[in-house]
């Protein structure tokens, strides 16, 4: 994700620092997103990954078979632990969504 919704949150409330690769590819052009492909995983992958999911079944499959690869065993945040799993309620940069979110995060991180 680009600067929109929860990466927003993230880098502008919270100070967290994008990837170079999320800066230079998405913030630096104003692009909400972009579809990558597992390959690029690591290069786009910063000190924390923040998951989102709706846990349906199907989610959930996606996200468990890129999961299991070496690629995503790989990146730093995964080996450091420092993967976070939310729904995609979260995903909003309303300022209602935004204080709740704030709220939350400390459970959220584990602090």
């Amino acid at each position: 994700m680009g600067n929109s919704a929860l990466a927003e949150t993230v880098y502008d409330t919270l100070q967290f620092t994008p990837a170079p690769k999320v800066k230079e590819s998405l913030i630096d052009k104003n692009e909400p997103f972009a579809n990558i492909s597992s390959e690029l995983l690591p290069e786009f992958a910063g000190e924390y990954l923040f998951v989102l999911t709706d846990l349906s079944e199907e989610e959930r499959n996606n996200s468990d078979s890129i999961m299991t690869t070496d690629i995503w065993k790989s990146i730093p945040a995964v080996k450091n632990n420092k993967v976070y799993y939310l729904n995609t309620k979260w995903n909003f940069d309303d300022p209602i969504t935004k204080e709740r979110l704030m709220d939350e995060l400390p459970s959220i991180l584990g602090k």
